[in-house]
């Protein structure tokens, strides 16, 4: 007599319920004979036999193959024949037929033949791939560049490096004029390797690039801003460097393969180093020397500041950009007593921008050009030490062909006559923008003829 407990422990004992009616199951499969098997896991439908199944067909189970890509079992549960896939007319399990095919057509040699046991048969395909070079031209869907080392990089299975077969290949002198990718194209299933590849890529020339090629800054770009995103667009960059001669920052994108390098640059934008407001007479006393960047208004530090040990000051001087002047002495004391101490020297946020300048006809050159000078910059009270990055657009739209003065001690830039200009200047961090100043270059007849 079964009891409730005697039930539950039936249930939950695996049970094979065969059942030969017809049910359809995924993937399209009208099953003629199938089998449920009851379980911890809920119930799964094992269909052994279908409408058009060979014989040999994969097992389903709750509609789909398995195991996936197999033919273990026909509907009788015999195992079905295997085709060999170590060389061609094997079978792993089961009597091969005659082969037919291997004549080779594009560098594979195909074979076919079959394999048969238990009421079964399987079709099998042997492809041998031969390797070959491709000596045509390589594009870039297939050969990347990689922009910021400047390196080719070829593709693990191009179309375009090898006509047939896989890649295998390195290369000789880098990324030097000349240098060449030597490699092979290898085939497979017992086919021929191609050793006998080689490419020499083409000249790449190195591009400027970033947000402050052709700007004029205020200071020099920190740090960590000189990267190769802000710096070049291809080819690798140098390092950034200050150039007192030309009033710039300097820096190239390098040219790979014999490519050309790219001459990139920052103008100094014109200012006249200023010590910080509290350090102008020596009134301000510190315990110790603030960090570099407080100690300048505008400008740099030209030297690192001294301490006087007779007078407890500490000194220094703000170096001017782009030829503007320098600052006086700069001058903060030193704390050796109960003298009350500033200890709040912080930057301050930018929230204002604005710009100033002016244009004039330039007599030097017989009013050929006219000259933006006295191009400025102001902050609100305390945000000095921000990074300002400038520009001078010509009609809002592209970038001003700006030619240095023939004087290059003159603070200046030349420019074409028939335009305006544009003079805008943003905060690199904040990205407060100034209103722009607009400078129109109109040349005066009577400058001409003097």
């Amino acid at each position: 007599m079964f009891t409730s407990k005697n039930y539950f422990k039936i249930f939950v004992i695996a049970v094979l319920i065969l059942s030969f009616a017809s049910a359809k199951v995924a993937n399209g499969f009208i099953c003629t004979s199938s089998y449920t098997i009851r379980g911890y896991s809920g119930n799964h439908t094992i269909c052994t036999d279908w409408i058009d199944n060979d014989g040999c067909g994969n097992v389903v189970v709750d509609g789909t193959h398995y195991p996936p890509g197999t033919s273990l079992c026909s509907a009788n549960h015999d195992f079905c024949p295997v085709c060999g896939r170590s060389a061609a007319g094997t079978c792993s399990y089961g009597s091969p037929s005659r082969v037919s095919g291997g004549e080779e057509i594009n560098y594979q040699q195909s074979y076919t033949w079959s394999c048969s046991k238990n009421g079964g048969n399987t079709s099998c395909r042997y492809t041998i791939i031969h390797g070959k070079c491709n000596t045509g031209t390589k594009d870039a869907s297939n050969v990347y560049f990689d922009k910021s080392t400047g390196t080719f990089v070829p593709s693990n299975s191009p179309t375009t490096m090898c006509t047939s077969g896989s890649l295998s290949g390195s290369w000789s002198d880098g990324t030097k004029a000349g240098s060449t990718y030597s490699y092979s194209c290898l085939g497979s299933n017992g086919g021929r390797n191609d050793t006998s590849c080689s490419w020499t890529p083409p000249e790449m020339d190195g591009l400027c690039g970033g947000p402050f090629n052709g700007r004029i800054v205020n200071r020099e770009i920190p740090a960590d801003q000189q990267t190769w995103s802000n710096q070049c667009s291809s080819g690798p960059q140098t390092l950034i460097s200050k150039n007192d001669l030309t009033k710039s920052y300097d820096w190239n994108c390098l040219g790979t393969y014999g490519g050309d390098n790219s001459i990139c640059k920052a103008e100094m934008q014109p200012t006249i180093g200023k010590c910080n407001d509290l350090f102008v007479d020596g009134s301000t006393v510190v315990s110790e020397l603030p960090d570099d960047n407080f100690l300048c208004k505008t400008g740099s530090i030209k030297s690192p500041a001294q301490l006087n040990s007779i007078s407890n000051l500490w000194t220094w001087v703000c170096d001017g950009l782009g030829g503007a002047a320098e600052s006086g002495l700069c001058k903060v004391t030193q704390k050796t007593s109960e003298e009350q101490e500033v200890t709040n020297i912080e930057d301050i946020e930018l929230t204002e921008l604005s710009v100033s300048g002016r244009i004039t006809p330039n007599i030097v050159n017989k009013g050929q050009y006219c000259t933006l000078s006295d191009l400025q910059y102001k902050t609100n009270p305390g945000a000095d030490n921000s990074f300002i990055v400038c520009n001078v657009y010509k009609g809002k739209i592209a970038q001003a062909n700006i030619y240095l003065d023939k004087d290059v001690n003159k603070d200046g830039h030349q420019v074409e006559p028939g335009f305006d200009y544009y003079y805008s200047c943003e905060d690199y961090s904040t990205k407060v923008t100034a209103n722009p100043i607009v400078l129109k270059c109109v040349l005066n007849p009577s400058v001409i003829e003097r």
